[in-house]
């Protein structure tokens, strides 16, 4: 049912046609890798943490990491991700889309650029 929401999310902008649905897992960064047969740093992964009682999004590249000290400086609080159970599902475990930085931040409506993470180089 997921991956119906976010069909029905990007029929609204026509592009709905884009997203692929694979024979194998896509469920990690290095499965949708090798099921995109790119590169890791190319599969955009989305972390959830809990800022101020509220749940908030940071997508990174796939070989990126979270830099805690940067982390805290910009959200003054402990990264630590959400668990499983307090997160719903998007999309579903074999598919994909794929998108710009300009059609991801079109589509994702994001608040702001923020650099939290380390040993990458954008």
């Amino acid at each position: 049912m997921a991956i119906e929401k976010v069909r029905e999310y990007f029929k609204k902008f026509g592009i709905e046609n884009r997203i692929q649905e694979f024979e194998v897992s896509s469920a990690t960064v290095e499965l949708a890798a090798e099921a995109l047969h790119c590169q890791p740093c190319r599969i955009a992964k989305t972390l959830s943490f809990m800022v101020d009682e509220k749940p908030i999004l940071i997508v990174a590249a796939g070989d990126a990491k979270i830099d805690n000290p940067k982390y805290k400086a910009k959200f003054k609080t402990k990264a630590k991700m959400l668990g499983f159970d307090e997160v719903e599902a998007c999309g579903s475990s074999n598919s994909a889309i794929e998108l710009s930085i300009e059609e991801l931040e079109k589509y994702a409506n994001p608040q702001e650029w923020v650099d939290v993470c380390k040993g990458w180089i954008q």
